[in-house]
């Protein structure tokens, strides 16, 4: 009985993660029903791990009490992982080099759901002061290199990031590309503005913006600071 108890819990946990990543990567509707999903899937999950130790320790239902376990085990260490792994970040999801003047999404708009985090910077509203106490570091970024060959850089670097490029605009010095986390789908959208500068080189800034959630886990900040230090790297680190 515990067994099978055991069994049902840890398949209801894997059918709402399921859900979870379907209605993720459909964009079927906003960040409160996968929070939903997500949630039910982890008690769940947490339920058949519990049983399931209970029906080991049974020498008949030892050896698939031991799979639902690991199972079980897998579903409920995930989401975990993922928290701690973002557990210092403030709860905000549009990262911005310069908080001034952030650089406007063109593309991005049509491709965004409509249930999207809008692209105003206004929630919250201190949003620049959280930014700028989190990530002091992420400011505008300037290069040794003409302003073509800067974008023609930054664009192959969102492509080898596996970046899907939305727009590409070099006269403009603007790109805009969407990234996607492999598991759950999560999408954040991208925009680079690349001007040249009177000093001689050029000046890029960049901004990557969740589509869903109130916390982005510090993603979109880690993805700033990749691609700069794949630009520093890739002009011999004069910027």
């Amino acid at each position: 009985m515990v067994s099978r108890l055991a069994k049902f819990w840890s398949g209801t946990a894997l059918l709402a993660f399921l859900l979870a990543m379907l209605v993720s990567r459909a964009e079927i509707a906003g960040a409160g029903w996968i929070v939903i999903l997500l949630v039910s899937g982890w008690i769940s999950a947490l339920l058949g791990l519990l049983l399931a130790l209970i029906a080991s320790l049974t020498k008949r239902q030892r050896r698939a009490a031991i799979f639902v376990a690991g199972l079980s085990a897998l579903l409920v260490a995930a989401p975990m992982i993922s928290l701690l792994r973002g557990r210092d970040a403030p709860p905000i999801h549009d990262i911005s080099t310069d908080l001034e003047n952030p650089p406007a999404f063109r593309a991005a708009l049509d491709a965004r759901p409509a249930f999207a985090n809008p692209l105003n910077r206004k929630t919250p509203p201190d949003l620049a002061k959280r930014q700028r106490e989190a990530y002091p570091d992420l400011v505008p970024l300037r290069f040794a290199a003409t302003k073509s060959e800067l974008f023609r850089a930054a664009k192959k670097i969102l492509k080898e990031e596996g970046l899907r490029i939305l727009s590409s605009a070099e006269k403009d010095g603007h790109l805009e590309g969407v990234a996607q986390t492999p598991l759950m789908g999560y999408k954040d959208d991208i925009v680079l503005r690349i001007r040249e500068i009177k000093e001689g080189g050029a000046l890029m800034d960049m901004r990557s913006v969740s589509r869903i959630g109130v916390s982005d886990l510090g993603a979109n900040a880690r993805r700033i600071r990749k691609i700069r230090a794949r630009l520093k790297n890739h002009f011999g680190g004069n910027s």
